[in-house]
């Protein structure tokens, strides 16, 4: 029963993966740190450290005092420290995901002089000293002869009014900038579809912008260019502005590509590397089956993960984690083998989802053991 092929990084070692690994680290942490405090028994611990305000002002302590009688009661309170802790940690940990990637990336290719700076090093560079200094998702310096800053956002229509005037404030903020090398200003748009805000956004830019600035270009004009791979070109004195806004991964590889002059071999790898970090299944794998199962547990007293760790024990299942096939060999026949002698009531409604679910807390307990195998604390 082959099907659903996963990708968890922190099972595999191929020197694709380990970039990959190096550019999601704090989230790949995060989900590996879900794996091991449920399966050692650690996660009560987050209910324990809500804070006095929570206690009140999310019902913690209205349910406890119904939890004797009330099983829905009982599980809240380390149902909603659960929940909490997962997404406030993840809000800490999601960083800048796309920087890291530029900076593995050139790490190992030092040929085509991208640096990427950091905030302070933004600022010495532009030589702005009044002001609240923007934020900008991404700042390299090239060859000390251009500067490429990219703006990212997910879609077009998140953040609203706000979001799309922080755009341009970043781009008016340029304008004052003491720097006379060209600064290429890109705002990228990861989902290439459904952009239903784009003449929005290109609306805010060209409002913005004074007619000396664009050559008194009209709004056609301006929306043509500022799509194209040219830009909208903004000259004032000895500074030089390009302008770009790019929808889709794909484009945004082939622009990268000639701004940067790329080989086919770096394209490539830049573009696996975006594909690994696009469709990894580690984080959302073990939120979603251990926040099911830590439910279980605090409800029934049981968890299809302890069930699976002694199956596989009296089994004498073992993972080869020198060979991710294997892994996965291994995982599709234990879940396998599990599904048809499972005693208990199925988690769904479907031989196929009880399978991937089980395949999948096989992947996380494979996760666990090898994180205890070669961790140095271990």
């Amino acid at each position: 029963m082959k099907e659903s092929k996963r990708t968890f990084l922190l099972l595999k070692d191929d020197p694709l993966s380990k970039k990959a690994k190096q550019i999601l680290e704090s989230p790949l942490k995060l989900a590996e740190s879900l794996v091991v405090n449920f399966i050692e028994k650690k996660l009560d611990v987050l209910k324990q450290n809500l804070d006095s305000i929570k206690q009140f002002a999310a019902g913690i302590k209205a349910a406890e005092e119904k939890g004797s009688n009330y099983t829905l009661a009982k599980i809240y309170p380390y149902y909603f420290a659960f929940h909490q802790f997962v997404h406030s940690s993840f809000r800490a940990r999601q960083g800048k995901v796309l920087e890291e990637l530029f900076k593995v990336l050139f790490r190992e290719h030092p040929e085509y002089g991208v640096v990427v700076l950091d905030k302070s090093h933004q600022k010495n560079e532009l030589k702005v000293e009044e002001g609240s200094f923007p934020d900008y998702d991404l700042f390299l310096k090239v060859n000390s002869q251009f500067i490429i800053i990219i703006q990212i956002r997910s879609r077009d229509d998140t953040g609203g009014t706000t979001a799309k005037t922080s755009l341009v404030e970043g781009l008016d903020y340029l304008h004052k900038a003491n720097i006379n090398i060209p600064i290429y200003y890109t705002v990228f748009v990861w989902e290439g579809l459904n952009s239903s805000q784009k003449q929005t956004t290109i609306n805010k830019f060209f409002n913005f912008l004074s007619k000396e600035l664009i050559n008194d270009i009209d709004i056609n004009e301006f929306s043509q260019k500022i799509l194209s791979d040219e830009g909208v070109l903004l000259k004032n004195s000895n500074k030089e502005i390009h302008l770009n806004l790019i929808y889709g991964k794909d484009n945004f590889i082939s622009y990268l590509r000639k701004i940067l002059n790329l080989d086919n071999n770096i394209t490539t790898e830049f573009e696996k590397l975006i594909e690994l970090v696009s469709n990894w299944d580690d984080l959302w794998v073990s939120y979603s089956i251990i926040g099911r199962e830590y439910e279980r547990l605090k409800e029934k007293g049981e968890s299809f993960v302890f069930d699976l760790i002694n199956f596989i024990k009296e089994r004498k299942f073992e993972f080869n984690f020198n060979n991710y096939e294997e892994i996965e060999y291994i995982a599709d026949l234990i879940a396998s083998e599990f599904n048809k002698s499972c005693p208990k009531e199925a988690p769904f409604d479907t031989p196929r989802n009880n399978f991937l679910y089980f395949r999948d807390i096989v992947f996380l307990l494979a996760i666990y053991h090898k994180k205890k195998i070669f961790s140095i604390d271990a």
